[in-house]
């Protein structure tokens, strides 16, 4: 997917979307590469086990830098930029979610929905 997304002429984009939102990052990338927040117990989360500081999330983190120092997703791209650029069809795939159908639908876009590809050599639960 990211040679894919490389793979950009001018003003068109492989791939982009809001990476300065934890809504998006964590879903994606974060729990991607088995991190969380809290460790869980058969009693419910454990406040004292901070996953943040793991190496998932250290590896998670470094991937989404990776996106903005290869030059892959701009600097002061937010939700703005993401979305206006894909609905004018300047990007090729997105992250987003289900409120923005209809503004694709209205622009004639036709998108498909899919997973994020399992990261760091994990599986799909």
């Amino acid at each position: 997917m990211l040679a894919l997304a490389q793979e950009t002429q001018d003003d068109i984009y492989g791939f982009l979307y809001d990476y300065t939102n934890v809504f998006f990052n964590w879903g994606g990338f974060f729990s991607g590469y088995g991190a969380y927040i809290f460790g869980e117990t058969e009693q419910g989360y454990d406040p004292f086990d901070i996953g943040l500081n793991k190496p998932e999330a250290v590896r998670a983190l470094e991937f989404l830098v990776s996106l903005s120092k290869s030059g892959l997703i701009p600097p002061g791209t937010d939700y703005g930029v993401a979305h206006s650029l894909f609905l004018e069809g300047k990007v090729g795939a997105t992250i987003n979610g289900s409120w923005v159908l209809a503004d694709y639908r209205s622009a004639g876009i036709d998108y498909a929905v899919g997973l994020i590809p399992p990261l760091g050599g994990r599986r799909r639960p």
